[in-house]
């Protein structure tokens, strides 16, 4: 799921934003995401939810809300984005959609897992928002978090051919995709961290050594037998690192 949560004093230019970049998922590159980035992400999180009650920060291209909402009885979204929301709205009737900003969203009740799948690579101040989301969950909850790892091994050979400077500097699919930053894993364990996130486990999922355009038409069967591999490799080289989290 991709957003750009900016400060909230802001409020309108960043709706507006959310709703421009709503168009990216029905596009070539939109859909390319989809299949190599989104599916596996979905994979992972599946794996570990927690309770009933699921919370789920933005709708993105559709995928995790679809692929949730046939497995969770209870599950809540909140997106920033008005045409997405309606859109989903319309689509999906098994879950609740809350046209919100995350930093402007009080549930009544807590929920039981939390999921940022994708998003904290897009906001302005993740900390910020981290700190905000924390009081959606309990105790004995579990929170969720998934973000592109700069130190995977298709950017480290980026670096490599002269194609980036660093393997934390943005490529052309950050930019198509509103990224403001690429996570190191110690970046991401401070931002969790400093927002009062206890890391249980770091998980890394998929392996890549060339960019998404150049997997175009690749096998599925071939792109599965990635990701299974991945699961087993230390997550510093993989292409996302998930964070299960408790507070």
């Amino acid at each position: 799921m991709r957003y750009i949560i900016a400060d909230v004093g802001d409020k309108k230019k960043e709706a507006f934003r959310l709703d421009e970049l709503s168009s990216f998922y029905e596009s070539e590159d939109g859909l390319l995401d989809t299949n190599i980035t989104t599916d596996y992400s979905s994979r992972v999180i599946k794996k570990y939810l927690k309770g009933k009650k699921i919370v789920l920060m933005g709708i993105g291209d559709g995928y995790l809300i679809k692929g949730l909402s046939e497995i969770c009885e209870n599950l809540t979204v909140v997106e920033g984005s008005k045409e997405l929301a309606k859109i989903y709205s319309e689509k999906i009737n098994n879950c609740k959609i809350i046209n919100s900003l995350f930093e402007e969203y009080n549930p009544v009740e807590k929920f039981d897992t939390l999921i940022g799948s994708h998003i904290l690579e897009h906001v302005d101040n993740p900390v910020l928002v981290l700190n905000k989301v924390k009081n959606w969950i309990h105790k004995e909850s579990l929170a969720i978090f998934a973000v592109p790892n700069a130190g995977s091994l298709h950017r480290k050979i980026g670096v490599a051919m002269g194609l980036l400077k660093k393997t934390t500097d943005l490529n052309e699919q950050d930019h198509k995709l509103g990224h403001r930053r690429v996570y190191t894993i110690d970046m991401f364990k401070e931002h969790l961290s400093s927002a009062g996130f206890k890391i249980q486990k770091m998980q890394g999922y998929m392996i890549k050594v060339v960019s998404n355009k150049q997997m175009q038409g690749w096998n599925k069967e071939f792109l599965d037998a990635c990701y299974s591999v991945s699961l087993e490799l230390p997550p510093e080289i993989c292409v996302n690192i998930a964070a299960i989290c408790t507070v």
